[in-house]
């Protein structure tokens, strides 16, 4: 069943983890991911992991839905030492197919460069764990 997803709910969002990131440094071979996730004026962030391609956050967050939000948005960003950090990939969860979904998802969201899919080393899609809810 449907459940419309409304200006005053809150949206519970945990990222689990993600699988098959890319290395994005190239010169050490390394990535040390965080995700930035975007809900109209609201911005939170993962804990940063140190030099891994299959990271388990585990990071939960409370969004309240405001008018015009209507999409959760995600980048997957590589921690720098020296100058800013690098977006790497990204994701998008509509707050319609939160609906569609009966209010409720525990999927993997396929990552995204400039719409083309990102592969890790292993040659196999990029993906963050979502489990979402509409409380």
């Amino acid at each position: 069943p449907q459940r419309r997803v409304e200006v005053g709910d809150s949206v519970e969002v945990t990222v689990v983890g993600a699988s098959h990131l890319p290395k994005a440094n190239l010169i050490f071979g390394t990535i040390d991911p965080y995700f930035v996730l975007k809900m109209g004026s609201k911005v939170r962030k993962t804990k940063r992991l140190k030099n891994t391609v299959d990271p388990v956050f585990g990071d939960a967050f409370t969004l309240n839905v405001e008018a015009g939000d209507d999409a959760l948005h995600l980048t997957l960003k590589d921690q720098e030492i020296i100058g800013s950090n690098k977006a790497v990939a990204e994701c998008t969860l509509t707050l319609a197919d939160l609906s569609a979904a009966g209010g409720r998802l525990d999927r993997n969201l396929e990552l995204l460069h400039h719409g083309v899919p990102v592969t890790g080393i292993d040659g196999s899609t990029a993906v963050v764990h979502l489990q979402v809810q509409h409380a």
